[in-house]
């Protein structure tokens, strides 16, 4: 793992054979560095993936969701129907993610996947994962995406409004049957910061596109 100065560099990431995500940060010149505790620490965050991908089977053997919704999901999904995961930190947004790319393994669609970090398993044969850097932003995946003539484009998490507004113009534009998070409280309130990461970047108002688009 290398370090990096925190002045200047964001975090270190990097990937264990264990599949361990590292994210280390280490503090050289910037006490007012906000990965660095009180006494000047370093922090070490460890996120494990999952050994287990949870399916909708299990969902639905869990009694998270119903027989009725599980088949809603599935349908939606077969007919190619874009689906934004809403929910708070730890949610469990990104285990709903992996059981929804579930559903495709056995299809032949493209899928791209785009990401800040490596959480996202996906075990569908014809399948491009592209992944942010400190000079490469989520705003130019997307926009490099057409490219790889993708059936169906799935973002890690919407964080935005510049590619917010740029996923949803794709999505529109004969490439459904994507997949996104975004943190809100409940479903109402995540149209509603859609709303408001638009307004970032358009001013006039986007309900018809976010109708469309999900």
């Amino acid at each position: 793992i290398n370090s990096c100065e925190a002045q200047t560099t964001p975090p270190t990431v990097s990937l264990l054979p264990l599949m361990y995500l590292v994210k280390l940060w280490i503090t050289i010149s910037a006490p007012n560095w906000t990965g660095v505790t009180d006494n000047g620490e370093n922090v070490l965050s460890i996120r494990k993936k999952p050994n287990k991908i949870y399916t909708l089977e299990d969902y639905l053997q869990q009694e998270v969701i119903t027989k009725k919704q599980k088949e809603y999901l599935e349908e939606a999904i077969k007919n190619k129907e874009n689906i934004i995961i809403v929910g708070g930190t730890s949610s469990g947004k990104t285990t709903f993610v992996n059981a929804l790319l579930n559903v495709l393994r056995n299809l032949a669609d493209r899928v791209l996947i785009l990401e800040d970090t490596p959480e996202l398993q996906c075990s569908a044969k014809n399948k491009v994962i592209m992944r942010t850097t400190e000079e490469i932003k989520m705003i130019d995946l997307v926009r490099t995406t057409m490219r790889y003539n993708p059936d169906r484009i799935i973002v890690g998490e919407l964080r935005d409004g510049f590619t917010t507004n740029e996923l949803l113009k794709v999505w529109n534009s004969g490439h459904g049957g994507g997949f996104a998070t975004i943190h809100a409280n409940n479903c109402l309130a995540g149209i509603q910061k859609l709303k408001q990461y638009l307004s970032e970047v358009v001013s006039s108002d986007q309900s018809e596109i976010i109708l469309e688009s999900i």
